[in-house]
């Protein structure tokens, strides 16, 4: 046992306060074994080390009784640092301090991700999307861009509308009478009133809206069918987006496995496109 008062058996303490499954005894062990290091891992370093998958280490948090890792994760510093355990290495910069915050944001989004169903069934639902709308404005709008230049790649249809205002508006009303169904909004940083504007004229329309976003603000529940959380970098002066650019990697990818035959046959036809007139250098 751990000499009484030290980093680790606080950590025995804890973790033997529930019972825990046989993999969830080796994260335990491990974080125990290597402590005070093992609390700074992130949930995808500490799965490697202990050999097990990373939906293991968000389930071993949530055994314990915490939303995620992160929070697990807070947790168990404070322990290190209540129990007077120094950690030997320099004070972080600035810069470095904000892309250990830009990691916390993809850890969160790994947490609320731990269940793959909703992205699966919403990848689904955009891929028969005919047109697929993609929806943003201001500093959202790389986040939308880079999510529908890649879609169109794999997409029959897609309609960005990055232009607030009518323009936007005449967009939406257009895509609709063609036989769109789904939009795909992002809505990051702070909230245009335009944006909410777009999203209830979209409602109206009949349309169903998912909606990536770093606040859950009640309008935007009421005005999305789907919301998928992701938390912006706030410690520059302009925010990081880690977040939402992975993010909208995923939801490109789960519309490939939606459709994946569509996906292939479309990616094909453009890598010989690509080689017969020699876009790329090589």
């Amino acid at each position: 046992m751990p000499p009484a008062g030290s980093p680790q058996s606080r950590l025995v303490s804890l973790f033997g306060a529930q019972p825990l499954s046989p993999s969830h005894r080796r994260i335990a062990r491990h974080l125990v074994d290597h402590a005070p290091d093992s609390v700074f891992l992130s949930s995808l370093a500490l799965a490697a080390e202990v050999g097990v998958s990373q939906p293991s280490v968000t389930r071993f948090a949530r055994a314990l009784g915490f939303d995620g890792y992160t929070e697990l994760q807070a947790h168990l510093r404070s322990l290190m640092v209540s129990s007077g355990t120094a950690v030997h290495t320099a004070p972080p910069n600035v810069y470095q301090q904000a892309v250990r915050e830009a990691i916390h944001t993809l850890e969160a989004l790994d947490d609320h991700l731990a269940g793959a169903g909703d992205i699966a069934a919403l990848g689904r639902h955009l891929a028969r999307s005919d047109p697929l709308v993609v929806l943003s404005v201001r500093a959202s709008a790389p986040a939308a861009s880079y999510f529908a230049y890649y879609a169109a790649r794999v997409h029959s249809q897609v309609r960005l509308l990055t232009a607030g205002g009518s323009a936007m508006l005449d967009g939406l009303g257009q895509a609709r009478h063609s036989g769109g169904e789904w939009v795909l909004c992002f809505l990051l940083s702070r909230h245009p009133a335009e944006m909410l504007t777009a999203l209830r004229f979209a409602r109206d329309l009949g349309f169903r809206v998912a909606t990536v976003t770093d606040r859950s603000t009640a309008a935007v529940r009421d005005l999305s069918e789907v919301v998928l959380p992701a938390a912006l970098g706030t410690r520059l002066a302009f925010s990081t987006h880690a977040a939402p650019i992975v993010l909208a990697g995923l939801l490109l990818e789960a519309i490939c496995k939606a459709a994946p035959k569509r996906s292939r046959e479309r990616l094909d036809d453009h890598e010989r496109m690509v080689a017969e007139h020699r876009i790329f250098l090589s």
